[in-house]
Formats: C-alpha cells, sequence, structure tokens
C-alpha cells in the first residue's frame, strides 16, 4: 500500500514539474529577451550624437513656442475703466486699479560705469504719462541718486529705466501716491468703539449700560 502511495506521488510530482517547464531559458518572458538581445546590438543603442540632437530640436522648438507668444497683442485696461469679464480689455482682480502721480523714487542699486545716465519713468499698462528725472553719479561712475523732477499723472503700475552708452546694473523703483482715482478702497472705516464720543465714520458706536431709574427703581 504504502509503495502504492509512494508511487502516486511521484507521478504527480513529475506531472506537476512538467505542466510548470520548470526550465529557465523557457521561463524568460519574450519581452526580457528582447531587451537582452537589444542591449547586446550596438546599433540599436542611443548614441551621444543622437541625444545632442535630439535636445536642439527640443531647443528649437521651445524658442519657436515663445517666439509666438511675443508676438501676442498686449493688454490694455478699459478706458472706461469697466471690468470686463471676458474680454477684449484685461480684467485685473476683477475691478479698475487706482491711478496717480509718482511720489517717490527709490534708487535700489547704483550699478557701474555710468557716465550720462538717461532716466524715463514708463507705465507697465500705459496709462501713466509725463513724469521725469534725473540721475547723479559719482566719480566711479556710480549712480548716487535719482531726482524726481516732474510727477506726472494716471500711472498705475510705474517702472523706471536707465539707459546708459557704458553703464550697467543700475535698479530704481517709483511708487504712486497723493490723491489717487479708481480702485478699490478698502478698510476705511475703522471699528465702533464703546460710546458716542468713540463712534466711526458712519456714526456707529456699541452703546454702554446706562441707568434706567424710571423702568428700575433704585438701579443707580
Amino acid at each position: 500500500m504504502k509503495r502504492k502511495t509512494l508511487v502516486l506521488a511521484g507521478l504527480a510530482l513529475a506531472l506537476v514539474v512538467f505542466f510548470l517547464g520548470i526550465n529557465p531559458g523557457q521561463a524568460a518572458p519574450a519581452e526580457n529577451k528582447s531587451k537582452i538581445a537589444s542591449a547586446q546590438n550596438p546599433a540599436s543603442r542611443i548614441t551621444t550624437e543622437q541625444r545632442r540632437a535630439a535636445a536642439a530640436r527640443f531647443k528649437k522648438q521651445l524658442q519657436s513656442s515663445f517666439a509666438k507668444t511675443d508676438n501676442l497683442p498686449r493688454l490694455a485696461l478699459d478706458p472706461g475703466g469697466v471690468p470686463h469679464y471676458f474680454g477684449p480689455y484685461a480684467n485685473y482682480a476683477n475691478s479698475p486699479m487706482p491711478k496717480g502721480s509718482i511720489a517717490v523714487i527709490t534708487l535700489n542699486a547704483g550699478g557701474t560705469g555710468y557716465t550720462s545716465p538717461m532716466v524715463s519713468i514708463e507705465d507697465v499698462y500705459g496709462t501713466g504719462f509725463g513724469a521725469t528725472a534725473t540721475a547723479t553719479i559719482d566719480a566711479g561712475g556710480v549712480i548716487r541718486g535719482i531726482t524726481l523732477t516732474s510727477p506726472g499723472s494716471n500711472y498705475t503700475a510705474p517702472i523706471v529705466l536707465i539707459t546708459d552708452l557704458t553703464g550697467v546694473d543700475a535698479d530704481a523703483t517709483a511708487t504712486i501716491g497723493g490723491v489717487l482715482s479708481g480702485g478699490i478702497r478698502k478698510f476705511i472705516d475703522r471699528l465702533p468703539g464703546l460710546g458716542s464720543a468713540n463712534a466711526n465714520l458712519l456714526g456707529q458706536y456699541i452703546p454702554v449700560a446706562t441707568k434706567n431709574t424710571s423702568a428700575y427703581a433704585n438701579s443707580d
């Protein structure tokens, strides 16, 4: 009986081995064989020249894409100050931005090598005009100061341009101020205070408890 059991077990094991095909050469998938063959074939490898050519094609395509965007028409604010949600004018924060005259010009960097710097004040959105300024340099060609000679008007986002035949790296910023027009005014009215003496500009205040001796006798 035991011999028959051993024989049957051996046959069953042989059948399992046969169907599973335990053979390293047969067990390797076709995809792995293809990869091995590709790695062993020098003609199928990507060369350094091919990588450089692909990088050059990508760079050319990227530059072409930027060139197309540079030719797009410049967005502008609606001259009437009306926000447009679907064009044709640019819509910044769904509201017109404040405009005003140039109040301050701040010199951030004096640069080097300047001989006769020219200062011009432009506007990112093309709304401002009329502002002028002059630059002062030292003996070493460094800009030491910029003087605002005319504040101009209607500036939204002013930018300071400094040009010179020899000088480089100077930088300055302009800030609008004074009486502004347009835009959204926020947080003008302070919170109401305690009592009528501390009312805000809207006349709002928090009433303080007062005695009512007529309704409540001896409440004082």
